[in-house]
C-alpha cells in the first residue's frame, strides 16, 4: 500500500468526464490508456491521504474479510481450529523426530486419503525478497540474531545476513511482541511473547519443541514484554483486557507467571520499560502518570501535563537511557494523528515537551518502533511509514530516507513501514541497531546515519497474494505480493527461487490467456498487462474508471482472445459491472458490460469470475453477498441461482470460483465460512448448489484450484484437498511438513503435478504429487492391474529407474514415454528376462526433454498401465 495509484491521471480523467458526451453505460469505452511504462513509485499528497484512510479502516476491513454472524468471533473459531491441528501435528512430529524419520530425507513423504495421494512439501521462496519483520534480539554470547516475522515465525541468523530456516514452521505464534534469548544453564532459552491470545512461549531446543507459560489468563492481549537486567532475567508482561491492565512477573525464565499489579487503563494508553543494560528498575507509564516498581508495588513518581486531552491518546510508548550519572526517560504519544515527544532528564521527576511529527501518520508503527540509544540519552529513534532519528533529545528529527528510495537501492535504503527499532551492545562502549521493516531487517553501526540490508538472502517471509506458473515451462513463475510488488523468475528450477521485482506495490489476481506468455495482474487502482511477460518488462496500464469495486478486484482472462481480460471494476455510475479490457498495439481500451450484478442491492460488488474450460460460452459470477450468476452465451445474458445465498466475500480480495476440468456442469465456489459452508458445489451448471464442506473447518477460503482428480483450497488455517470422485471429505494437506500459515492463493500446475500455494508471511510452498494411486489415474482399463508400475527417484533430475512386476506368461518388451499432450517422446526397449529399464530424460533423437510431467505407459495383453513421472532439472 505504499506505491502510486496514478492520481494525476485519475484527476485528469475526472476532469475529462465533465465534458465527455453521454454514452450508454452498457458500452462506455474508457478514453484513457497508459502504455509502455510502469507507475512511478513517487509519493503524492493524494496518495498519502488515501493510505491514511486505508490504515484507519484496516481493522474494519479485516473484520469484513472474515464474514461471520453477530456473536461469532472468527478469531476464536480459527484459533480453536489451529490449536486442534497443532496438537495433532506436534504429537506426530515428536514421534517422528524421536525415531529419526522426519530428518532422514530432505523431503518428507506425506500420504493422504488412505494413501490415494502421496507427495511432499517443497519450499520455493522467494529466497531474495523479504517481507515484514516485527522485532529482533541479539544474543551477544553466541553472536546470533533472532527475528520475528509477520508470518508469526522465529528466524535465526547473524549480523552478516546469513539466515537459517524458521524454527517454528509447524506452529504459529501470533503477532509477536517480544523475542529474547537468555542463558538457561548450558543451553539458550528463547522466550517469545504473543499478543493474542495472551500467551508466552519458550523453547530450549531451538524450536524443536515449544512450551507455554502458566499463570497468565489467555483472554485479552499481551501488550508488552520486557526482561530486566537483574542477573536472573526476570520477565514482566502487560495483559490488557476490557479496559484493565494486568502486570505479571516470572522469576523462572518464563515457566510460570504471577500477577503483581493492575490498573484501569485501556489498550494503547500505557507502557512498561526497564533499562536493557542498566539497573533492574521497572517503570510503568499510565497515560501521563509515571510509576516505579519498588518492593512489589508501583509507586507514583510524577504526573505531568500534556498538550492534548488524555482521551485523544491512541498509543503510548515509554523508553529511555540510563547512564552512570543520570536516567533519561522519553514518552511518545499518538494523539489527534500527531506523534508527540516528551523528555525527562532527571529520573522521571520532571517532564518537558520536545517536539512533534505530524507528517507520518503511522508513527509509531508498533510499541517496538520507538527507542533510545543505550549509551547516549540524546539519541532517540522512531519509525512509522518511514524512520527518523534525533541527536538532540527529540528537539529535531531527520528522516533516514524516503520510502521509495528503497527500490533503487535495496541494500542501503530502508523499505517503508518500521515495526521495530532495537539497540544492542557489543562490549560496554559500542552499540548497533537492528531495524525491522516490510523488507526484512537492516543493520546500522553508526546510530542510523547509514543502514545495511541483511535480509537479501535466505529470509523467506514474503506475503503473497497470487502466483501463476507458465503452463508449458514451469521454470517461469510470476508472483504478486504485499509491498514487494509484482515478481518474476525465468529459472525456478528445483529448490528455492530468486525472484525479480518488476514493479513495486501490492499485486494479485495474476491471470493469463496464453499459458503464461503474457499476463495480467491488478493493483488497487489499476490493471496492468505484460504482453511479452517471459521476454521483457514492457507493460500497459488501465486505471479503473468506475467505483464500487473491491480493494483488489478479481480478473478473468478472456478465453477467446488471450490479450484481453475481464475485471470486476464496479460501474461508471456505481453498481457492479464487468469491464472488458481490450489490448491492441500497446494501448488498452475498456468496454463496460451492461449487466448490473448489484441488482438493487446497493454496495454489492463482484467478488469472483470464471468460465468453463470445456465450454467457453459458460460464464460465472459470484458477488460479495453470496449471490451466484451464470451465463450460457459468453456473458450476453445472465441469470441468478434462485433461493441461494452462497459464501460471502471478503472486502480485500474477493472469493473464488473454479469450473471442473472434466464436467461442464460441475462448479465449485468458496468464500467466508464461519457460520455457513465455506465451499459449495453445483452439478447442474449453477442452477442449484449443495454444501461441500465435510472435513473442512469453519474458516475463510481464499482460493480454489482443481486438477482432474483433486480440488485444492487455500484457507486462513492451512491448505486442504478434496478428491473429486473419492470419499466426499476434505483433508488437511499440510501433513507434517507444510507450514502453519495463512494460505492465500493456490495454483495447480499440471505439467509438474504440483499445487503451488502462496502464503501470507512464509513465501511460496509447493505440494508436489508423487503418486495418485487411484485406479482412474494409474490404470486405464476397467479393472485393477496385476502389473504395478513404479519408478525411482520420482521426481528425478538426470535419470530414473522404471520397474514393473515380472510376469511368467507374457514377455514385456517396451515401455513408452508420453508428454502431457499425449505425444510419444521415447520408446524404452526392455531386455529379455528383465523387469526394469532406465530413462535418462531424453527423447528419441537424444535431446533432453523439458522439466514437467510425463506418463510411462506399459501394454500388457488387454491391459494398459500408466505411471506419472516427474522430471525436475
Amino acid at each position: 500500500m505504499k506505491k502510486l495509484v496514478i492520481f494525476s491521471v485519475v484527476l485528469l480523467f475526472a476532469g475529462f468526464l465533465i465534458v465527455l458526451k453521454y454514452v450508454p453505460p452498457s458500452k462506455q469505452v474508457s478514453p484513457f490508456t497508459i502504455s509502455g511504462e510502469h507507475p512511478s513509485p513517487t509519493e503524492y499528497l493524494q496518495m498519502k491521504k488515501a493510505k491514511k484512510e486505508f490504515k484507519k479502516n484496516r481493522n474494519e476491513w479485516i473484520e469484513d474479510m472474515h464474514k461471520s454472524a453477530p456473536g461469532t468471533d472468527w478469531k476464536e473459531v480459527d484459533l480453536q481450529t489451529r490449536q486442534e491441528k497443532n496438537n495433532r501435528k506436534s504429537a506426530l512430529r515428536k514421534n517422528l523426530i524421536g525415531s529419526g524419520k522426519l530428518w532422514a530425507k530432505d523431503k518428507y513423504p506425506e500420504t493422504f486419503n488412505n494413501r490415494d495421494l502421496i507427495g511432499y512439501w517443497e519450499e520455493k521462496g522467494s529466497n531474495n525478497l523479504s517481507g515484514r519483520m516485527l522485532t529482533t534480539d541479539y544474543d551477544a554470547a553466541n553472536n546470533v540474531v533472532y527475528g520475528a516475522s509477520q508470518g508469526n515465525n522465529i528466524w535465526v541468523g547473524d549480523l552478516d545476513g546469513n539466515w537459517a530456516n524458521s524454527i517454528n514452521d509447524y506452529i504459529k505464534i501470533n503477532n509477536i511482541q517480544m523475542v529474547q534469548a537468555v542463558p538457561n544453564g548450558n543451553q539458550t532459552r528463547l522466550i517469545v511473547v504473543q499478543d493474542y491470545p495472551a500467551k508466552v512461549y519458550y523453547t530450549d531446543d531451538n524450536g524443536i519443541s515449544w512450551n507455554t507459560s502458566s499463570g497468565i489468563s489467555s483472554s485479552g492481549n499481551l501488550r508488552r514484554g520486557i526482561i530486566v537486567n537483574d542477573g536472573n532475567h526476570t520477565i514482566y508482561v502487560i495483559r490488557e483486557s476490557s479496559g484493565t491492565c494486568f502486570i505479571y512477573r516470572s522469576t523462572d525464565l518464563g515457566e510460570t507467571f504471577s500477577q503483581i499489579a493492575n490498573f484501569n487503563v485501556s489498550a494503547g494508553k500505557m507502557d512498561l520499560w526497564s533499562p536493557k543494560y542498566g539497573s533492574p528498575d521497572v517503570y510503568f507509564l499510565n497515560k501521563n502518570t509515571l510509576f516505579k516498581l519498588e518492593n512489589d508495588n508501583f509507586i507514583q513518581v510524577a504526573a505531568f501535563n500534556l498538550d492534548f486531552p488524555l482521551t485523544s491518546i491512541s498509543k503510548t510508548i515509554l523508553t529511555g537511557c540510563e547512564t552512570q550519572s543520570s536516567l533519561y526517560l522519553y514518552a511518545m504519544y499518538r494523539a489527534n494523528d500527531i506523534a508527540y515527544f516528551y523528555q525527562s532528564p532527571n529520573n522521571g521527576l520532571n517532564w518537558q515537551y520536545k517536539s512533534q511529527i505530524s507528517g507520518d501518520y503511522l508513527i509509531p508503527f508498533t510499541k517496538n518502533s520507538f527507542t533510545c540509544s543505550t549509551l547516549d540519552p540524546q539519541k532517540i529513534y522512531v519509525g512509522g511509514m518511514e524512520c527518523f532519528r534525533s541527536f538532540d533529545g527529540g528537539s529535531n528529527w531527520t528522516k533516514l530516507n524516503e520510502w521509495w528510495e528503497y527500490y533503487d537501492n535495496m541494500n542501503l535504503m530502508l523499505h517503508a513501514d518500521i515495526p521495530g527499532i532495537e539497540m544492542f551492545r557489543i562490549g560496554d562502549n559500542f552499540e548497533f541497531a537492528l531495524i525491522s521493516t516490510d523488507a526484512g531487517t537492516y543493520l546500522s553501526y553508526d546510530d542510523l546515519l547509514s543502514v545495511q540490508n541483511i535480509s537479501l538472502n535466505g529470509l523467506r517471509i514474503s506475503q503473497y497474494y497470487s502466483t501463476y506458473t507458465h503452463r508449458d515451462n514451469p521454470d517461469i513463475v510470476f508472483a504478486g505480493s504485499q509491498d514487494q510488488g509484482f515478481q518474476r523468475t525465468l529459472n525456478a528450477g528445483a529448490g528455492l527461487m530468486d525472484l525479480t521485482q518488476i514493479i513495486s506495490g501490492d499485486y494479485g489476481h495474476i491471470v493469463s490467456g496464453d499459458y503464461g506468455n503474457s499476463v495480467w495482474t491488478v493493483y488497487p487502482g489499476f490493471a496492468i498487462y505484460y504482453p511479452n511477460a517471459t521476454e521483457n518488462e514492457n507493460s500497459s496500464v488501465w486505471n479503473f474508471s468506475g467505483s464500487n469495486y473491491l480493494w483488489m478486484p478479481p480478473l478473468m482472462e478472456d478465453p477467446v482472445n488471450p490479450q484481453n481480460v475481464y475485471v470486476a471494476g464496479g460501474g461508471s455510475s456505481g453498481d457492479a459491472h464487468l469491464w472488458h479490457l481490450l489490448y491492441q498495439n500497446g494501448n488498452i481500451s475498456a468496454v463496460e458490460e451492461s449487466f448490473n450484478f448489484a441488482e438493487g442491492y446497493p454496495g454489492t460488488k463482484v467478488s469472483a469470475m470464471a468460465y468453463s474450460p470445456l465450454n467457453h460460452d459458460l460464464r460465472y459470477v459470484l458477488t460479495t453477498d453470496g449471490r451466484f450468476f451464470n451465463s450460457q452465451n459468453e456473458g450476453e445474458n445472465w441469470e441468478t441461482t434462485p433461493a441461494f445465498e452462497g459464501p460471502h466475500s471478503h472486502f480485500f480480495y474477493g472469493s473464488s470460483i473454479v469450473a471442473s476440468l472434466t464436467n461442464s456442469e460441475e462448479i465449485y465456489i468458496a468464500g467466508s465460512g464461519y457460520n455457513n459452508p465455506a465451499v459449495y458445489i453445483s452439478q447442474d451448471g449453477g442452477h442449484s448448489f449443495s454444501a461441500m464442506d465435510t472435513g473442512l473447518p469453519n474458516t475463510l477460503v481464499y482460493e480454489l484450484a482443481a486438477s482432474e482428480t483433486y480440488v485444492f483450497a487455500a484457507t486462513e488455517v492451512g491448505p486442504y484437498a478434496f478428491e473429486i470422485d473419492g470419499s466426499g471429505e476434505w483433508f488437511d494437506l499440510a501433513g507434517v511438513s507444510g507450514p502453519d500459515q495463512v494460505y492465500w492463493s493456490v495454483d495447480y500446475i499440471p505439467s509438474v503435478s504440483t499445487a503451488r500455494f502462496g502464503t501470507y508471511g512464509r513465501g511460496i510452498w509447493d505440494f508436489v504429487i508423487e503418486e495418485e494411486t487411484s485406479a482412474s489415474e494409474d490404470v486405464t482399463d476397467d479393472e485393477h492391474s496385476t502389473l504395478p508400475l513404479s519408478n525411482y527417484p520420482n521426481p528425478f533430475k538426470t535419470s530414473t529407474v522404471i520397474s514393473f512386476a515380472p510376469q511368467n506368461s507374457t514377455e514385456i518388451s517396451e515401455i513408452n514415454i508420453y508428454n502431457v499432450k499425449g505425444q510419444k517422446v521415447r520408446k524404452l526397449s526392455i531386455p529379455k528376462r528383465q523387469s526394469s529399464v532406465i530413462w535418462n530424460g531424453k527423447d528419441e533423437e537424444g535431446n533432453n526433454v523439458s522439466s514437467g510431467m510425463y506418463l510411462a505407459k506399459l501394454d500388457f495383453g488387454n491391459k494398459i498401465v500408466t505411471r506419472k513421472i516427474i522430471l525436475k532439472k
